[in-house]
């Protein structure tokens, strides 16, 4: 990973500074969206903020919800932003209100975590190929925005790989009436686009 050159990534590393300097409690971020995408070099598209999905205990690494984020993590987010001029929510867990219950999230969000440390008070595991999968069919179908759809040509889920999304969905009843139309319309742009036959 090219520290220098991905804004978001020079933020985590000043971050992670800012965490030594001042001898605080160490932090562990597990990382979904545009930047997780762009940490494990699924896409090269900028991203304007880190959505953090859940934080990890300190002593058995349990997942717990982010929100809200520690004071003390906010107030060193808030440094970033006023050094690099980033805005004061570069750093976010929006992503972990907005998800649904993380207990219901499939287990590869969890287990194919991609860490980086960032320093020694700030460690980021970013969600992984298929965990993003499932995020992103999930957001897919709940949104129309294109970068859902560009993301999902970038992961390219396999045939059997989709078949697990679509049980997933099928199981946490995330498929109903007002996003069938939608689902089939990502799955037909997904067969034609650049997603498997």
């Amino acid at each position: 990973m090219n520290y220098t050159e991905d804004p978001l990534q020079r933020a985590l590393m000043l971050l992670g500074g800012i965490l030594d300097a001042r001898d605080s409690t160490p932090v562990e971020l597990v990382v979904c969206g545009g930047a997780a995408l762009r940490a494990i070099g699924l896409v090269s598209r900028a991203t304007k903020d880190v959505d953090v999905l859940a934080r990890r205990g300190e002593i058995d690494r349990e997942v717990m919800s982010a929100w809200p984020l520690p004071d003390f993590l906010l107030e060193a987010v808030a440094e970033v932003a006023g050094e690099l001029r980033l805005p004061l929510n570069w750093l976010n867990a929006s992503a972990g209100m907005m998800t649904m219950a993380l207990e219901n999230l499939p287990a590869s969000v969890w287990s194919e975590l991609v860490e980086y440390e960032y320093g020694s008070r700030l460690r980021i595991g970013f969600v992984g190929r298929k965990g993003l999968l499932f995020l992103k069919a999930h957001a897919a179908i709940d949104r129309e925005e294109k970068r859902d759809l560009f993301d999902l040509k970038a992961i390219d889920p396999t045939p059997a790989e989709w078949q697990e999304v679509m049980a997933w969905l099928e199981k946490r009843c995330l498929v109903n009436d007002g996003n069938r139309a939608r689902l089939y319309e990502v799955m037909s742009a997904l067969k034609v686009e650049g997603g498997h036959e």
